[in-house]
């Protein structure tokens, strides 16, 4: 039976012997009652196993599933209607009322006594909602049995019939009609109940335990929540907000009028996702204006926001009750990624996948993660949160990051291979996967495991994105933050600035093993060997003194707009990829130096990484440049020897082994402005058609007289070039750029 609370246990003797007294006798069902029981059974069969079905017919119907398995232990002939009524007592039918954080639940459990200790119980839930809820308060249902496509036989049970029973079930269906939920959400309170539901326990699926933990981790972040409106409230009302943006204004105004309760705060959420599918990104974007100055040190709106579209987030249609992730992706839409906890790793509880998670909306985890992979433990105490590494200097950790990510923007010369396996050894981590992707780097690190973390850089606003911190108290979280932000600084700094990258970055081939992240499975993946071993203290001063940061420092200009009478294409150009909307009277101006002297002989041919921390070269790493890095290097001696001046380069957002460049030729007067895409081929496999329309779409977007080129080291394939010649693409081949580099005759 349900497992009871101890102030009603003692009412459960009371209740047992009164069934003993109640009419439960078998009924012959009526034919319009007769079909109400198919249509139920059709409806339960596409719904959980641990549940049943609910009707309205002549009375009350209730349907319960009977597991095929106890139909062996002799249950069938009891359950048929042509069975003594004697032998009604072979089972028991207890009601219970349920009040969740998320719903009341009336729940109908059959304790089959024929079938065996420990055998499936099947049970019948009633929502407040239910159209049978209301008529259940007199105590009569008929009660249908079935097993798979079959109906067994059906019972008529009056519990008011005895007195005990009757003020037993009124009391557990009041406790239900009068609870009035936190977050009303029926599902979640659904799998919230039966997570209180000990005698199912052995009965669960990997998928189920999954769900479990997903409506614990909902029930937490609900009781936050309310939590934090308390505070909010207590200090007084919050403040009017005049001109607020619409993206933001209905969101506030149902914060400020919510007395303490979440439901209209995620309402207002729901309903904005409706009519605008960029929602959620709209109001990330607009979190900024919301006032919070007047709502005391703890609590604010912007807090309340944050955390409201977390718990919007999490409800049961967004997660489908915890199997699927929702993510934001960059085009500012949520797209799930569907989660399979059959391939979790072996020794990981799916149970425990939603209680580790980190608090965060998923920043583009489509790009980076699969349903496949296990989140690394971000709860307080947790043993990998632990090992976190931390700095005993933020600030002058902080400051070393930002002159690295400073020097990456604007003296950026190449790209990070897509998806690049990094090994490299810190905190709880083996190794991180870095991904490139327009203004942003993220980076997934990896246990050796294979529980993942997930942290993003954007290197032009010096921001970090760090998740699993929040629940670290926060002096240590901003010393932890500071030496991770230090540590992948460094990473993309190599990366983007080194002249000779393969002096920085040995490596070493493996075949994959199936994970979705790498280029394909089953191919020889590139893992890139930094050569250091890491810290817990990284050496500051020395990294400060051998790439001269200070002295830099003071040279540097970052992007920004200008007044001008116009801004010419290759200016718009430049301002597109740098985030910036040019308006009318002003023109863009890129990053650049001032003064630099001597500068690009010190700092192109030093680490960072290895100024930060110790060298440890591995015996087993390669020293000769992979493909990649000798794909974008001929690629720019190609296209100088064509003539053009590279004025950017960035990762392919797509990740599928091409780099994007942005080149000039000419001088003012007859400037050709250029988008380049490249395509880095494997062995004989030939660019396809794709290629050229996706830079035929892309050069729609750009000014006027923008020209494309589509460069590869291998060959095109004649659809490519059919493609190609239809939209005045220029192709060059592996062949030309051999010639250009002056390696052909």
């Amino acid at each position: 039976m349900d497992k009871l609370p101890t102030d009603v246990a003692r009412t459960v003797k009371a209740f047992e012997q009164g069934w003993e007294r109640i009419p439960k006798g078998p009924v012959s069902l009526s034919a319009a009652d007769r079909s109400l029981a198919w249509d139920l059974l059709a409806k339960s069969r596409i719904g959980h196993r641990f549940d049943g079905a609910a009707g309205a017919g002549t009375l009350p119907l209730l349907l319960f599933r009977v597991a095929d398995g106890q139909l062996a232990r002799g249950t069938r002939r009891w359950l048929s209607a042509g069975a003594a009524a004697d032998d009604a007592s072979a089972f028991i039918a207890y009601p219970y009322g349920w009040p969740s954080a998320f719903g009341g639940l009336l729940t109908v459990t059959v304790a089959l006594r024929f079938a065996g200790a420990g055998a499936l119980k099947p049970r019948v839930c009633v929502a407040p909602d239910d159209p049978v809820f209301q008529p259940l308060q007199a105590g009569r249902f008929l009660a249908v049995f079935a097993a798979g496509n079959e109906i067994l036989g059906s019972r008529e049970i009056d519990l008011c019939a005895d007195t005990a029973c009757g003020d037993y079930f009124r009391g557990q269906w009041q406790s239900v009609h009068d609870h009035r939920p936190d977050l009303p959400d029926s599902m979640a309170a659904w799998w919230d109940v039966l997570d209180h539901l000990g005698i199912y326990g052995p009965h669960l699926s990997v998928t189920d335990k999954l769900s479990i933990g997903w409506v614990k981790r909902y029930n937490r972040e609900t009781r936050i929540f309310m939590s934090m409106m308390a505070d909010l409230h207590g200090a007084g009302p919050l403040p009017e907000a005049d001109g607020l943006a619409p993206e933001i204004a209905p969101l506030y105004n149902a914060i400020r009028s919510a007395a303490g309760q979440p439901a209209p705060i995620i309402a207002s959420i729901h309903q904005m996702q409706q009519s605008d599918p960029f929602a959620i990104m709209r109001i990330l974007s607009s979190l900024h204006a919301i006032p919070d100055s007047a709502v005391g040190e703890e609590v604010g709106g912007r807090e309340i926001a944050s955390s409201a579209m977390l718990l919007r987030l999490m409800s049961s249609d967004m997660t489908n009750c915890g199997r699927q992730l929702p993510c934001l992706d960059a085009d500012g839409v949520i797209r799930p990624i569907e989660l399979h906890p059959e391939h979790f790793r072996e020794s990981f509880p799916p149970e425990e996948y939603w209680p580790r998670k980190a608090r965060s909306l998923h920043l583009h985890w489509r790009r980076y993660v699969t349903g496949s992979d296990t989140p690394v433990d971000s709860r307080l105490g947790a043993a990998e949160l632990e090992q976190f590494p931390e700095t005993d200097d933020p600030d002058q950790a902080e400051a070393s990051a930002d002159a690295l990510l400073d020097e990456a923007v604007e003296d950026k010369k190449w790209t990070i291979p897509p998806g690049a396996t990094v090994e490299l050894a810190f905190g709880p981590f083996t190794h991180v996967n870095v991904f490139e992707h327009g203004a942003d780097v993220g980076f997934v690190a990896q246990t050796a495991d294979g529980d993942f973390a997930v942290f993003g850089i954007e290197p032009r606003q010096r921001f970090l994105v760090c998740d699993n911190l929040d629940n670290v108290p926060p002096e240590r979280a901003i010393a932890m933050a500071a030496a991770i932000k230090l540590l992948l600084s460094a990473v993309i700094r190599d990366f983007w600035v080194i002249e000779h990258r393969e002096g920085v970055f040995g490596h070493r081939r493996r075949v994959d093993q199936g994970s979705d992240r790498a280029p394909s499975k089953g191919e020889p993946a590139i893992v890139y060997l930094p050569r250091i071993q890491y810290t817990p203290k990284p050496r500051l001063d020395e990294c400060a003194v051998q790439l001269a940061h200070q002295e830099r420092r003071a040279h540097q200009v970052r992007a920004h707009l200008r007044r001008a009478d116009r801004a010419s294409s290759y200016q718009l150009i430049l301002a597109r990829k740098f985030n910036f909307d040019v308006p009318a009277g002003y023109t863009f101006v890129k990053p650049h130096q001032r003064g630099q002297g001597q500068r690009d002989v010190i700092y192109r041919s030093r680490s960072a990484i290895r100024s930060l921390y110790e060298t440890a070269a591995g015996p087993d790493a390669e020293t000769e440049p992979t493909a990649w890095f000798r794909f974008e290097r001929e690629v720019r001696e190609t296209l100088a020897g064509l003539g053009f001046q590279i004025q950017h380069v960035a990762a392919s957002q797509r990740g599928d082994g091409s780099i994007d460049i942005y080149a000039t030729r000419g001088d003012e007067l007859h400037e050709e402005n250029w988008v380049v895409h490249c395509k880095h081929c494997r062995g004989s496999r030939k660019v396809p058609s794709r290629a050229a329309r996706d830079l035929a779409e892309a050069l729609a977007g750009y000014p006027s007289g923008t020209r494309g080129m589509l460069m590869t080291d291998g060959k095109f394939s004649p659809g490519a070039a059919s493609t190609a010649q239809e939209n005045a693409i220029r192709l060059v081949d592996g062949d030309e750029m051999q010639r250009a580099l002056g390696n052909s005759p």
